[in-house]
């Protein structure tokens, strides 16, 4: 299998089928859904994108996380709750990543687009 089409395969499977809402999601999961090696997923990665799959992977559930926090302002969900629903196994990975990505913390984030 060539890596470009490789590639296309990891982005259209984690778009549709969302598996890294899990918590458990591992790359080895990802690469036997597959039908492929952990090596070939990475080594595909890597020849294609810049930054690693993890960050993409942190990427997805944080926009996750901000498409649905009308939850949040709607009292259904707190903000943990939809963290860990988002595929994050521990709050500061959650905060971490939430404010590497969007330069705030979600809390602020969450303040700043609350629909009044």
């Amino acid at each position: 299998m060539k890596y470009l089409e490789l590639n296309e395969q990891i982005i259209a499977h984690l778009i549709q089928e969302k598996p890294y809402l899990d918590m458990d999601f591992t790359l080895t999961k990802l690469a036997d859904s597959l039908d492929t090696s952990l090596y070939h997923l990475e080594k595909a990665w890597k020849l294609h994108f810049e930054g690693s799959i993890y960050e993409y992977i942190n990427q997805l559930r944080i926009e996750y996380f901000i498409s649905q926090i009308d939850r949040i302002n709607a009292g259904e969900l707190n903000i943990m709750a939809l963290a860990y629903e988002s595929g994050f196994r521990s709050k500061s990975s959650f905060r971490n990543n939430f404010r590497q990505i969007q330069g705030i913390s979600p809390t602020a984030y969450i303040l700043k687009h609350i629909k009044i």
